[in-house]
């Protein structure tokens, strides 16, 4: 990942006066507004950007040039649309599982309501038999 031996030795070198890089590597003169150049690694497309424009553009390997906000309004869409398909189902599956939980507890305890009912007339029952008793 170094830079080659020959490079590091001319790292302490000044560069020239008024001579500036510009975009393609060629030298700027002292009359020229120079353009900031950035080759993308591991993709097709340099990044350039001019001192007298709103926003960069990214140029293409066949020389398209497009200013970045519409790659980033793409990248934007994009995003949303896997947003949206990746949060259906998941919604789909918690309202499943709440349903299931429910089923589940209804399950431990079928008859609790059952239950209550037997209760009361049988609470009913004793409270009759211990007034028949004292009369």
């Amino acid at each position: 990942m170094a830079p080659p031996e020959e490079k590091l030795r001319e790292v302490d070198q000044s560069a020239p006066n008024d001579q500036f890089i510009t975009e393609g590597g060629r030298g700027a003169g002292p009359n020229e507004t120079p353009i900031l150049e950035l080759k993308t690694p591991g993709m097709d497309k340099t990044l350039k950007a001019h001192p007298h424009e709103d926003q960069p553009r990214v140029k293409s390997a066949d020389g398209n040039e497009h200013p970045v906000g519409e790659y980033r309004e793409g990248v934007q869409e994009k995003y949303s649309e896997v947003k949206a398909e990746g949060s259906s189902p998941t919604t789909g599956a918690q309202a499943q599982g709440k349903a299931h939980a429910k089923d589940v507890i209804d399950a431990d305890q079928p008859n609790q309501a059952a239950d209550q009912k037997k209760q009361g007339v049988l609470d009913k029952m004793k409270q009759l038999r211990v007034r028949l008793l004292f009369l």
